[in-house]
């Protein structure tokens, strides 16, 4: 698309400006510089010159036997080309031309066998085969991952509802046997045995004394069951 130099000041700044638009026509780049609050000067708006056509166009037109001026610009060259191709005669010679050094490495690199007698086009065709294939099994690899992964988090989230957390830091809870604290198995275990003693004493009989004793034995080794946090080492008592 032609570009459009529009020399002129802004009107709120009154300073001089000049900015470059794209644009179809002269008429529509000062659209746009109106539309920027610029006091245009029309008579010093010109057209720029377009880019040069690159010396891969002017190769391609030459071996299709397309003529062209020498200051042609590049947008008109890929215009000629396109319209060019749509002639039967210079498509059947475009088909026919042999690949180019960039598909040649680009097909090595793919790791495909290019026969002699190839075309461009054909080599174009076959290397976009490849690409769709190997898009084809990356995609299907991604899926796989996005499987495997999907399955991973269903079982985290399965264990820990299967397993209670830490109410302190969030952590993962695990069954432990311990001991009771000391205070408790001295003092619960040391009543009953008191009790157990005196019973035997006073004569009311071993019946019900050494059973007591037996009680404040086992009450005062007895172990509990608890949940203790493998990251803070917080406790819950299970009894």
């Amino acid at each position: 698309m032609p570009k459009f130099r529009i020399p002129g000041e802004g009107k709120k700044t009154g300073r001089a400006r000049s900015k470059v638009y794209t644009a179809d026509t002269l008429e529509d780049a000062l659209e746009q510089a109106y539309a920027d609050e610029t006091i245009v000067d029309i008579a010093a708006a010109e057209e720029l010159p377009g880019a040069k056509a690159t010396e891969k166009q002017k190769r391609l037109c030459s071996e299709l036997g397309i003529r062209f001026p020498d200051d042609t610009s590049r947008e008109y060259m890929t215009n000629l080309i396109d319209q060019s191709l749509t002639i039967p005669k210079i498509r059947k010679r475009y088909e026919r031309l042999p690949p180019t050094k960039n598909q040649l490495g680009f097909a090595k690199e793919l790791g495909i066998e290019v026969p002699k007698k190839i075309s461009r086009n054909q080599l174009s065709a076959l290397i976009d085969e490849v690409l769709d294939e190997e898009d084809t099994a990356m995609d299907e690899w991604e899926e796989q991952e996005r499987d495997d992964y999907g399955r991973f988090i269903k079982q985290e989230n399965s264990m820990k509802k299967q397993q209670p957390t830490c109410q302190l830091c969030g952590g993962v809870m695990k069954k432990k046997s311990v001991g009771r604290s000391f205070l408790v198995a001295a003092f619960f275990g040391l009543c009953f045995i008191v009790i157990g003693i005196l019973l035997c004493l006073t004569g009311v009989g071993a019946l019900f004394g050494i059973p007591l004793i037996l009680i404040g034995l086992f009450y005062g080794s007895k172990r509990r069951k608890v949940l203790k946090c493998v990251d803070c080492g917080g406790l819950i008592d299970r009894g």
